[in-house]
């Protein structure tokens, strides 16, 4: 497995604990070998990304591009041997505004973005109820599997939650 990084503007400076939340969560979905592009980016560009791919023109926390779509790592991807299962991208400064404003540490949020782009490109998604519920499900597992408490996945999830539907 190998997960490409993006981070030019030196976002992150724990990237190892984002790199095992990925290899546990790929790990847990028996894609081990599974090739991942983990990208930090700014506000600017996530709302771009998210205006032209979502059509929604505002600032998100992470988007997930599958393979099928290319990719900022396609191709240093695609010359290895193993499935490129596609793009995480997380708006860093986004990322830090929600810690601060939900008193949670930014690595928590972080680590949660990272499993919840993650399962996205396993294709778990959460537009209906019942796909919503097991998603939150195996995250908050992963979440807790990577040493966050119950109290901080549960805060994280229904901040999203109350976010996603505003």
């Amino acid at each position: 497995m190998t997960i490409h990084l993006h981070d030019e503007a030196g976002y992150v400076a724990a990237k190892r604990p984002l790199f095992e939340a990925i290899q546990l969560v790929l790990h847990e979905h028996d894609q081990p070998d599974a090739d991942v592009c983990l990208v930090f980016l700014s506000d600017e560009e996530i709302r771009s990304l998210n205006r032209q791919f979502r059509g929604e023109d505002r600032v998100t926390d992470v988007l997930s591009f599958p393979n099928e779509r290319g990719g900022a790592c396609a191709e240093a991807a695609g010359a290895e041997s193993r499935p490129y299962l596609g793009d995480i991208i997380v708006a860093h400064a986004h990322v830090q505004d929600l810690a601060q404003q939900e008193r949670q540490p930014v690595e928590d949020w972080l680590l949660l973005l990272v499993v919840h782009g993650t399962l996205h490109l396993l294709g778990y998604h959460h537009e209906e109820e019942d796909a919503q519920e097991e998603m939150w499900q195996v995250q908050a597992r992963a979440l807790s599997q990577l040493g966050i408490c119950e109290e901080s996945i549960e805060r994280m999830i229904q901040s999203s939650l109350q976010r996603s539907q505003s």
